[in-house]
């Protein structure tokens, strides 16, 4: 009997389908504020303010809207069809990130010393980061008989996910009326990590398909998926926030460090291997076939000590996704503007996100804000912003990344929503 099993795709991709990554926010009211004053210089007229915030993203180089919903989404059967828009796509190497994350937070502004504002709140994020060869998802989705008598490259590729809670503190610093300066410290409580890892190297199909022969360095770390992800507690960790902003006549400079940290996870299950494995297995012609369980009813144990593969149970200290951010506003009169961003994120294979808004101003209290991206997990994407004060002290902020989702679904990647709601004192 034929044996096909992709050992190392049961690694790699032997994740949830409800993983939630790229959010590069503008705080559109912020920006709006100073475009409608005469200057851009710095005003004190806000005591403070409350601000809700959610964002959903998803994008990638190569898995296109339609694939990724009827997986993720929809949890349907993935016909052979619906394999080829993502197929078509693929390159030797390629990304994918989904982004998850709301926060509740508010500022205070010093009675005493109004260049002085404070920042407290609460946050919740569950992101997820794969960098993959082409061969490594075929072998996912398609099975490894199509490699018999060959090897398929595996490697490098890596999946990471994490979710966690923070609640921060922060404080903003008017240097002079050029200048602003802040920080802000996060306490983390950590809820679940996994991380795949494989060097290069490859994956051997017999001719007969009676064995795969695996030939990478890889390791994997996991924990146990908590049912309540608010309220899991699987280690703790620290991260902090910095930021400057440089005020000019018709500009603003801005330069950010977000989750420059790190987080030390428990009880991690680990598997490390360094050398040649060969396994025999059962016969998996398609992971996705209706009704087929192989990925979650396979104990990774029994093939790992199969393999001559020990478990280790221990701490872990990862890094944070840390990201860069640069950003300029130019004002070009009362109801233009443009800006232009910058983006990097310390991931294996990231690619630098740069991104071009123009701001319009419909009526000094409502504005639209048209961008068009590039890069980060995606190629070129656009998105559409929209920003609405009422009564003065209300703000309501929305970002879609919806145009590719509806117009070219099996061909094209990416989309999510952001939303911001403030109320200002």
């Amino acid at each position: 009997m034929k044996k096909y099993i992709p050992f190392i795709t049961l690694c790699f991709f032997g994740i949830s389908t409800t993983t939630w990554a790229q959010s590069y926010s503008d705080d559109l009211y912020w920006s709006i504020s100073k475009l409608n004053e005469d200057s851009l210089r710095i005003g004190f007229k806000d005591k403070g303010s409350v601000q809700l915030k959610g964002l959903y993203n998803y994008n990638s180089n190569a898995v296109t809207n339609d694939f990724f919903g009827k997986l993720v989404y929809k949890s349907t059967y993935i016909s052979e069809g619906d394999k080829q828009g993502s197929l078509n796509r693929l390159k030797a190497h390629n990304r994918l990130g989904v982004d998850l994350a709301a926060s509740l937070h508010g500022t205070y502004r010093s009675k005493k010393d109004t260049t002085v504002l404070f920042d407290a709140g609460v946050a919740y994020r569950d992101f997820t980061y794969a960098y993959f060869t082409k061969d490594i998802f075929k072998l996912a989705f398609e099975g490894n008989a199509q490699y018999a008598g060959q090897n398929a490259e595996v490697g490098p590729s890596t999946l990471k996910e994490w979710s966690y809670a923070s609640l921060f503190v922060g404080i903003q610093k008017v240097v002079c009326k050029e200048l602003i300066v802040g920080a802000r410290l996060s306490f983390i409580k950590a809820g679940f990590y996994r991380e795949t890892s494989m060097g290069k190297g490859n994956l051997y199909t017999d001719p007969n398909g009676d064995y795969v022969e695996l030939s990478a360095p890889f390791h994997w770390y996991s924990q146990k998926r908590p049912d309540n992800p608010f309220a899991a507690n699987n280690g703790w960790g620290a991260g902090v926030d910095l930021y400057a902003q440089r005020f000019f006549k018709k500009s603003i400079l801005s330069i950010e460090v977000r989750d420059l940290g790190a987080v030390n996870w428990r009880n991690m299950d680990t598997y490390t291997g360094d050398k040649t494995y060969r396994y025999e297995g059962q016969n998996i012609g398609d992971i996705l076939a209706p009704g087929n369980s192989y990925i979650s009813s396979v104990a990774l144990d029994s093939v790992a000590k199969e393999l001559g593969i020990e478990k280790v149970v221990q701490n872990k200290t990862t890094m944070l996704p840390t990201r860069l951010q640069v950003s300029y506003l130019y004002k070009l009169n009362t109801q233009w503007a443009v800006k232009g961003d910058l983006n990097y994120m310390f991931l294996k294979g990231y690619l630098p996100y740069a991104k071009v808004s123009a701001y319009y101003a419909i009526t000094p209290a409502l504005f639209i804000v048209p961008a068009i991206t590039v890069g980060g997990y995606g190629s070129v994407n656009t998105q559409l912003g929209l920003s609405a004060t009422v009564a003065k002290t209300w703000s309501l902020q929305a970002n879609v990344f919806a145009l590719e989702y509806f117009i070219a679904p099996t061909s094209y990647s990416g989309h999510g929503l952001e939303l911001y709601l403030t109320k200002r004192f």
